[in-house]
């Protein structure tokens, strides 16, 4: 009765909507399920066993050997993941997966190193930015996914029980074809913003911090508006704006990156820097171009390109030459040719030299992308995040397909439960022993306390008699005639000696 007066106080309103599924309304979250949970509990056991081998030192220097370009990280810092190896954040673990799987090989066991790999790829294919074959897409998403997860319970089963962040990834297909591209609904920007909070409530007071960062946030906002030519209607009630100096001023004043403005830019494929020394009839060289997905690549990028006969062209800028007063320039590559096989060791794709040039106008560029070295070949990194979607879509799909950890799944999920059963059993059966123990062990100290109390208790009484004299008590005064005609087996139980037994103490003494 109490409950359905007060139903409206009691429960949420969003709760009773037509057709609203909290679980299925609330999209995996991507940082801390897959960069803050599955990389760093690989990480811990990879740093551990590095650790314990003495082999830190080793994967340092390689890590700080990576070719970084094409990736779209900050510069690495090996010393600094090496010393502070269990305490990393986000981006560092953003840093690791993209390169370390390069160097680990002779570093850790076989096991924990398949079990990096899967993960790389993993992570690779969660932050597409865009999807271009679903289907495709969400085939190759869940097999990485049943591969993490049974590589996790490989080698060491209980995982898959207590770390909830394993079973999360069953959802992340889920989420994507609801929500589109997991990147979309991923807190990392939005965290980016806790600045501005803790900016604003450095000169607060403290007494009410909400409110001071209230009124921060609205004197930012109303001054951004003011100065990029907005209308105020004041108190005569004319709608007035900042004068033609302030607004010629402000396009040219530093205080546009402080205020988050800027004007967009649209790149061409072509030079980002357009300024020729003048009356010289010759080509010039250059150290960028733009691609024509936008991105900057300079000289030593590794590119794809569109050839002479509409074909795909991959391999290393060599030069870059650009004529005079043109925006137009030509890019000299070094060709490679894409093997028809993986690697066998990193399953990746393979680039082999071919010994040419290739000469293509800037225009022809479509994207860059990292490779690592590997003997004499070159590795293309499909761990790493930056255009993954186009490194899918241009490498043919026998290369980029995902392959299953194991071919008799079912069977391998057997062998997992019953090395945890048998694991699980052979615990319980210890922490039985245990317990069993201490409990003998408690009682035996019981014992041997109850033992030393009696031997060494204060009230045991001497039986020898006192060397010296000791006067009879005084007997209390009869205050009636039963007390003066006690019989001597009443007396012999008093708690102090007669006199006739004091006398007969004294004469054998």
């Amino acid at each position: 009765m109490l409950v359905s007066r007060n139903a409206a106080q009691l429960f949420d309103d969003t709760l009773t909507l037509p057709n609203f599924d909290p679980c299925t309304d609330t999209p995996n979250e991507i940082i801390h399920t897959i960069l803050l949970g599955i990389v760093e509990y690989v990480w811990f056991d990879v740093y551990q066993v590095m650790l314990k081998n003495n082999r830190l030192d080793i994967f340092g220097s390689r890590l700080g050997s990576t070719n970084q370009t094409g990736l779209s990280i900050p510069s690495i810092r090996a010393g600094y993941i090496i010393k502070y190896g269990k305490s990393l954040v986000g981006r560092h673990y953003k840093t690791l997966i993209q390169t370390a799987g390069f160097h680990l090989q002779d570093l850790i066991s076989e096991s924990n190193f398949t079990l990096w790999k899967a993960t790389a790829r993993l992570a690779s294919l969660v932050w597409f930015s865009e999807i271009n074959d679903m289907d495709l897409y969400l085939s190759h998403l869940k097999t990485a996914i049943a591969n993490v997860m049974d590589l996790f319970g490989f080698l060491e089963p209980k995982r898959i029980l207590d770390k909830v962040k394993i079973h999360l990834l069953c959802h992340l297909p889920e989420d994507i074809i609801r929500f589109g591209p997991a990147v979309g609904f991923s807190t990392e920007r939005f965290e980016s913003y806790n600045a501005v909070f803790r900016k604003s409530s450095i000169y607060s007071n403290r007494l009410n911090p909400s409110r001071d960062i209230a009124y921060a946030h609205s004197s930012q906002e109303r001054m951004k508006y003011m100065l990029l030519g907005g209308f105020l209607n004041g108190a005569t009630s004319e709608w007035k704006r900042a004068g033609y100096c302030v607004l010629n001023c402000i396009k040219h004043s530093p205080l546009l990156t402080t205020y988050g403005y800027r004007e967009p830019f649209n790149p061409s494929p072509s030079l980002d820097q357009l300024s020729f020394p003048p009356n010289h009839h010759c080509q010039f060289k250059k150290r960028s171009v733009v691609s024509l997905n936008g991105n900057k690549c300079q000289v030593g990028s590794w590119v794809f390109a569109k050839g002479s006969n509409e074909n795909t062209v991959v391999g290393v800028i060599h030069q870059i030459l650009a004529p005079e007063n043109s925006t137009r320039a030509f890019v000299i590559l070094d060709s490679y040719e894409m093997l028809s096989v993986v690697d066998n060791v990193m399953e990746l794709p393979q680039l082999s030299r071919q010994s040419a040039l290739v000469i293509l106008p800037s225009n022809k560029i479509l994207f860059d992308f990292n490779t690592q070295p590997q003997e004499d070949r070159f590795l293309v990194n499909l761990h790493a995040i930056h255009n993954a979607h186009l490194l899918h879509s241009i490498i043919p799909r026998n290369l980029t397909a995902v392959k299953p950890a194991f071919v008799d799944r079912y069977e391998a999920h057997c062998s997992m439960a019953s090395r945890l059963r048998r694991a699980q059993g052979e615990r319980r059966m210890e922490q039985q022993a245990v317990r069993g123990a201490r409990s003998q062990s408690r009682s035996r100290s019981q014992s041997q306390s109850g033992q030393d109390s009696r031997e060494l208790s204060p009230f045991v009484v001497d039986p020898s008699p006192p060397s010296f004299p000791m006067d009879p008590p005084r007997r209390p005064p009869s205050r009636s005639v039963s007390h003066t005609r006690l019989s001597s087996a009443l007396a012999s139980q008093l708690p102090y000696p007669s006199t006739d037994q004091y006398n007969r103490r004294q004469s054998h003494g």
